[in-house]
């Protein structure tokens, strides 16, 4: 979408072009030429068009934290394209009229006729496909996009990397309410699970009923209470430790929440 603002800056969505004589439909309304006298008609239509395609690029950008802006975005695109639309049609019905096109004059204006051909911007397409592209994401939540907003996994996959986990782990404890404890920046206590950020492995849970769970740098150690060990790769192993923070909050706690929740 900013491209296509930018484009419409130098090259008209419409334009009605002939001898020594021309009609562009510009960001700030209507420029008429002839010869070498230009005339601005300002609109309000294709300024509305301007800030509606600029809030509908920018929003996204700025509001990252719900869907709602992707809906938002294609709707102000929506908006847009409709204000666009309307200034083609004033453009045919007031200076375009029946083969004859209007000439402003500082004392007033006439119509004159020539020969003429019509011509629909590059900028036009680029507003239809983008507000096409807009309203695929309101409808995908943008999924198919390989860059979007981090989701509750990878955020947590992206701070275990980054040894910042124990963080990521009291935000967590936050949205459930639960309450917690910690030892300095390393240590975390949520109800009967301890967490404990060491060297190696990087990260420790240790919980009550027995069962630990040992991040290292590239797998995950899972020791069940009857003292099984099974190795996981580190999103899965991420998994299996929100998967057991969520039941141990759910039997003490009473909530019902899925763990598909927070990394879908």
């Amino acid at each position: 979408m900013l491209s296509s603002i930018l484009i419409w800056l130098f090259t008209p969505v419409y334009e009605l072009k002939g001898v020594n004589y021309s009609q562009l439909i510009s960001p700030l309304g209507f420029q008429i030429s002839l010869f070498k006298s230009t005339y601005i008609l300002v609109s309000p239509l294709t300024i509305l068009a301007l800030f509606f395609f600029i809030f509908s690029a920018i929003l996204p950008l700025i509001w990252k934290s719900s869907r709602y802006s992707l809906y938002s975005s294609t709707i102000s695109a929506g908006f847009g394209i409709v204000m666009i639309i309307n200034s083609f049609i004033f453009d045919e019905r007031y200076l375009h009229y029946y083969g004859y096109s209007i000439l402003p004059t500082p004392t007033g204006s006439f119509y004159i006729s020539f020969p003429y051909i019509a011509v629909y911007g590059f900028p036009f397409y680029l507003f239809i496909g983008a507000s096409a592209i807009s309203a695929l994401n309101s409808a995908t939540k943008a999924r198919w996009l390989s860059f979007r907003r981090l989701t509750l996994l990878d955020k947590l996959k992206l701070d275990l990397e980054r040894g910042e986990i124990i963080k990521s782990l009291m935000s967590l404890a936050n949205s459930f309410y639960l309450d917690y404890a910690t030892i300095g920046d390393s240590t975390l206590k949520i109800n009967d699970l301890v967490v404990t950020k060491g060297d190696e492995p990087k990260i420790s849970l240790l919980f009550s009923s027995g069962e630990k769970i040992f991040f290292g740098k590239n797998h995950v150690l899972y020791q069940d209470r009857e003292g099984e060990l099974r190795y996981y790769d580190s999103l899965e192993g991420l998994k299996l430790a929100i998967q057991k923070i969520l039941e141990k909050s759910n039997f003490n706690t009473g909530l019902r929440k899925d763990s598909n929740e927070l990394y879908n």
